[in-house]
């Protein structure tokens, strides 16, 4: 960080660290933590009842729950795969891939990408995570920017860290040995 609290970088981020960020912002962040073990369990649980009476073994009931509940797991799965395709394609056309700037400091988050550019206040951010090789940010909006933690050099990544759990009053989700 700047003697003006201000952390300037420049990132390239990948479609692979989109996925990443699409992956990550969801499953802690947003409604796709719940969405697996829902699945999951409801479809098990709604083959049980569905076919107790029809099943004189109930062990094999069971099982065909068990594998049931599997099936809903891979259809959840490759519905979430297809929405990252998807979103990963739009990012793409909007020209939102590509070379990014970043200027963060102590009143605003300024992004300049291929597609545009904003500055936002800081209250228009709602938490930031790491996730896998990624820093996402999301803001209230839903809009969420990811952040290659691999292309920063490491004080530039030290000094983002502490801009972003000062700023966002702690609302971060950094890996452990980060929060140190």
């Amino acid at each position: 960080m700047s003697a003006s609290g201000e952390v300037r970088f420049e990132v390239s981020p990948t479609m692979l660290d989109y996925a990443w960020g699409i992956v990550g912002s969801q499953f802690v962040l947003g409604y796709l933590k719940w969405l697996l073990p829902v699945a999951v369990i409801g479809a098990g649980l709604i083959n049980l009842v569905a076919h107790w009476q029809f099943y004189a073994d109930k062990q094999a009931l069971f099982v065909d729950s068990a594998i049931y509940a599997l099936m809903w797991f891979g259809v959840t799965l490759m519905a979430i795969a297809l929405m990252i395709f998807l979103s990963a394609r739009s990012l793409k056309r909007s020209k939102m891939i590509g070379p990014a700037s970043y200027v963060l400091n102590g009143s605003a988050f300024q992004i300049r990408t291929p597609g545009g550019q904003a500055v936002t206040d800081w209250a228009s951010w709602k938490e930031a995570l790491e996730f896998g090789p990624v820093i996402v940010t999301q803001s209230r909006s839903g809009y969420f920017h990811v952040i290659p933690r691999t292309q920063l050099a490491p004080e530039t990544l030290t000094a983002l860290r502490a801009l972003l759990r000062q700023m966002l009053d702690g609302r971060v989700h950094f890996h452990s040995e980060a929060v140190a």
